[in-house]
């Protein structure tokens, strides 16, 4: 099912694949082989690893696997240069990092 960037929102769950731009901030769920070109809000990421985060069990010495998974997020606009993957809007328009990041001239008003 296809649905239009405007009607997203926040919870949604959408499908990624290589050559998509992401449409809004989110937080991987899935991911395979996942590599996503964020130049737009840094320079030097073109080329990020990106893999959902995975809770361990309570009984675990380390609570989460963030040493391993360090990045789960995904940011607006920012492209998939390989890998698939399923994300949660967390942040749709207002409430992006990329339209927070704007300069005062570029926004209309």
């Amino acid at each position: 099912m296809r649905i239009l960037i405007r009607d997203l929102v926040v919870g949604d769950v959408i499908d990624l694949q290589q050559g998509d731009r992401v449409p809004a901030d989110c937080l991987l769920l899935e991911e395979m082989d996942m590599r996503v070109d964020q130049s737009l809000y840094n320079r030097d990421e073109k080329d990020i690893v990106k893999e959902q985060s995975v809770q361990n069990s309570p009984d675990s010495e380390e609570p989460d696997n963030h040493k391993d998974n360090p990045d789960p997020f995904l940011f607006s606009d920012s492209k998939v240069m390989k890998g698939q993957g399923k994300a949660v809007i967390l942040g749709v328009g207002e409430n992006t990092l990329l339209w927070r990041n704007r300069k005062p001239s570029s926004l209309v008003v």
